[in-house]
């Protein structure tokens, strides 16, 4: 990624975005219900907006792409759902609880899951005319923070509170428990695939990337003290490297398995929190929403456990010590 990427400027908060997964494109969800979709211009230094859909009364909480990027399901406080495909046009909207939306994933082109702040869990297809859920499962009390589709997209792995959990969804009509941790003093926040699929990372309330097996399950494999404060988002770079927000607005860098904090990316304007990171699909460009109106961006590289960001004059060493 050539350049530095001039940042968005929206009218209003940004809860959500999202890269698009094959194509150049970002979409947010906004504070006052509004969807956009953003496109890279030709010269690679400026999104511009391509449409925006305004079809939900309150913020849209969680925005996210299908696998192949045809649709986009959104969230909103009024605890309803939507999907609108690539062109802007909506497919598809219902309420989907009658609590709080926290987490939605799609499961495969036509079907999603969607999760409330009262542990319930349902599983949604598109072309069933009925528009009520193809099956539901509660077997927590407490959010459902994060939810991760296997790269097989037979299981997902949920957090909710101090647990991790793995779902089977092979069969569409029914969601069965297959693994739940015993209860950790922390709580889960997001979720990440690490070391090819073998192991599953965490941050945490306490500012904790914890690293736990999928082979014996729930069992911890590491944790590194990552940031004095919670830590809401982090992607993954490449299958040992993250990057992470913290709570004064300072974009990190960490290796995992050996764990070690690297340098610092960037930072958000101001010192409020790093609500939330995306990273493109040729992990060159990374994203952030804070507490304001603006999405900024990040030119990185990774080579070897060295991470530059393009907007810094001088490419400084990942881990120099490592």
């Amino acid at each position: 990624m050539k350049g530095i990427c001039v940042s968005i400027d929206c009218e209003t908060l940004i809860f959500d975005l999202e890269f698009h997964p094959k194509l150049d494109m970002i979409c947010a969800g906004l504070f006052n219900g509004n969807l956009i979709l953003y496109k890279l211009n030709d010269d690679k230094k400026k999104f511009q907006k391509k449409w925006d859909v305004y079809n939900h009364e309150k913020a849209l909480r969680c925005v996210t792409f299908s696998k192949n990027g045809n649709k986009i399901l959104a969230a909103s406080s009024d605890n309803n759902c939507s999907i609108t495909d690539i062109t802007g046009k909506v497919l598809w909207k219902n309420k989907c609880h009658d609590f709080t939306i926290n987490s939605i994933l799609f499961t495969s082109s036509n079907t999603f899951l969607t999760t409330d702040e009262r542990g319930f869990i349902k599983h949604w297809d598109l072309r069933d005319e009925s528009r009520n859920p193809i099956h539901k499962i509660k077997e927590f009390d407490d959010t459902i923070s994060s939810m991760l589709l296997d790269p097989d997209e037979k299981s997902v792995v949920i957090s909710s509170g101090g647990y991790i959990a793995l779902y089977d969804i092979l069969n569409k009509k029914k969601i069965s428990s297959h693994s739940i941790s015993t209860e950790y003093d922390d709580e889960f926040l997001s979720l990440q695939f690490i070391a090819h699929n073998t192991k599953i990372a965490c941050a945490t309330l306490n500012g904790y990337i914890t690293i736990f097996s999928k082979k014996h399950w729930g069992n911890i494999e590491g944790k590194l003290k990552a940031s004095k404060d919670i830590i809401n988002t982090f992607v993954k770079l490449d299958e040992y490297t993250i990057c992470y927000g913290t709570s004064d607005g300072i974009i990190k860098s960490a290796h995992l398995l050996p764990n070690k904090i690297g340098k610092s990316i960037g930072r958000h304007n101001g010192n409020d929190s790093i609500e939330k990171l995306a990273i493109n699909k040729k992990k060159n460009l990374l994203a952030s929403v804070s507490h304001d109106n603006s999405i900024k961006f990040y030119p990185i590289e990774i080579k070897n456990s060295h991470i530059s960001n393009k907007m810094k004059k001088r490419t400084k060493s990942f881990f120099r010590d490592l």
